[in-house]
């Protein structure tokens, strides 16, 4: 896709309105995710661009049939690949929507973009629980089987973007605009110190539940 038609498309969105979507694990993505990832966005009914293409070529996944014709009308899926920073730093991006490398998070504060993370079953699993204790963003909540739907998806993608109770996340998320690329390391340590804490299984709040999730 021409970069010029992406930049095109997210001018005519509104400030902070856009979800950006991109997973980063090719080995761990599944169909099950794709698709309830998909019937969360359509749940959610939030603009959207959707970058499945891979750095090495080709595309990371595929979407569901018949997605597309759905959410033309407020979404933009791009098969090839693009530097996330390159879209992080469109004004019109409000959330960032992962399955939460460490890469991806420091590209998204960097920019002050709040983080909706559906981890994969590796230490990207801790890093969201770094990421919800900090209040910089959530994840996506799982049933008993340690799956999620469409609806998980789209209440984790309301909180973050637009429930009156996600306005901490988005402005904790703001504040960290820029920290990164400083290389402020006081602040690369206290992540790492926080990431130490939650794999000792402490209690933390479940940003947008009203219960508390005992981490393991």
């Amino acid at each position: 896709m021409n970069p010029a038609t992406v930049q095109e498309w997210l001018d005519k969105n509104n400030v902070r309105s856009v979800v950006f979507v991109a997973l980063q694990n090719k080995n761990a993505i599944t169909d099950e995710k794709v698709n309830a990832i998909a019937k969360g966005l359509v749940r959610s009914r939030l603009p959207f661009i959707w970058v499945t293409g891979n750095r090495q070529g080709g595309e990371l996944h595929n979407l569901p049939p018949g997605f597309w014709g759905r959410t033309m009308e407020y979404g933009l899926v791009c098969r090839d690949w693009v530097p996330p920073a390159n879209i992080l730093v469109h004004p019109s991006i409000g959330g960032f929507l992962t399955n939460g490398n460490w890469t991806s998070w420091i590209d998204a504060l960097d920019f002050g973009v709040p983080l909706i993370l559906a981890p994969f079953p590796t230490d990207e699993v801790h890093n969201a629980m770094v990421i919800e204790a900090k209040k910089l963003g959530c994840e996506v909540e799982r049933d008993a089987t340690g799956n999620f739907d469409g609806e998980h998806v789209a209440q984790a993608l309301n909180f973050v973007m637009v429930d009156q109770g996600g306005s901490i996340v988005r402005e904790q998320a703001n504040a960290m605009r820029g920290i990164f690329r400083n290389f402020q390391t006081q602040y690369l340590s206290d992540f790492l110190e926080g990431l130490d804490v939650i794999k000792e299984g402490r209690v933390v709040n479940n940003r947008y539940s009203k219960g508390k999730i005992q981490l393991l």
